[in-house]
């Protein structure tokens, strides 16, 4: 252990001694430093890597889903007993695959006749002139008034092979006396098909 100097106070030789040890320190670690640095000769060129392994296969593309639309501007009405066609609004779809159809049809429908008379209008889907589920619908009925306005959208379904369909809407009402028609507003209806891959 190093002893005080004659004529040094203790702080002064505390000072002193600490200060030799930081710079003991500083000059150690610069010197580790620099070394450190010292740039080595270049070594020989190691052996090429092991080729790495091939990935999973990714996974095939979904395939699309057939679909068409058409949105009806023809005004049309009918006082018709029995179904008949809406004008303007049919399509065609082809799929590749067994498929459930996917029909969506929305509408501005107006229903007049008798008042308190009542009575309904229906509509239908056809699938190659095929009743599509549910194979009728009311889609307005009169309830005590004259005339009736009415916006609605109906969903039908068909299960179908691969080929080619061409879907329509039909339509009828309860009884004669009663007209329906298209709204006057456009478009007055539009028609969605989708073609969803069975199984």
């Amino acid at each position: 252990m190093m002893k005080n100097p004659k004529g040094i106070s203790n702080a002064m030789f505390a000072s002193g001694l600490i200060a030799a040890i930081l710079a003991s320190s500083l000059i150690s670690v610069g010197v580790v430093t620099q070394l450190g640095l010292v740039k080595g000769p270049k070594g020989d060129k190691g052996d090429t890597g092991a080729t790495g392994m091939q990935g999973p296969q990714g996974a095939s593309g979904i395939s699309k889903i057939p679909f068409d639309m058409i949105e009806g501007y023809e005004f049309d009405y009918t006082n018709s007993t029995e179904y008949t066609d809406i004008k303007g609004i049919s399509l065609n779809i082809t799929t590749e695959k067994s498929s459930n159809l996917l029909i969506i049809f929305s509408v501005n429908l107006l229903l007049n006749g008798p008042k308190d008379w009542g009575g309904d209008g229906w509509l239908r889907v056809l699938v190659n002139n095929i009743p599509a589920n549910p194979e009728g619908a009311q889609a307005i009925s009169q309830e005590g008034e004259v005339a009736i306005a009415k916006k609605d959208t109906f969903t039908f379904s068909k299960f179908v092979v691969p080929g080619t369909y061409t879907i329509k809407i039909q339509w009828m009402v309860s009884f004669p006396e009663l007209r329906i028609a298209l709204a006057f507003i456009n478009p007055q209806s539009s028609l969605i098909v989708l073609a969803l891959p069975y199984g």
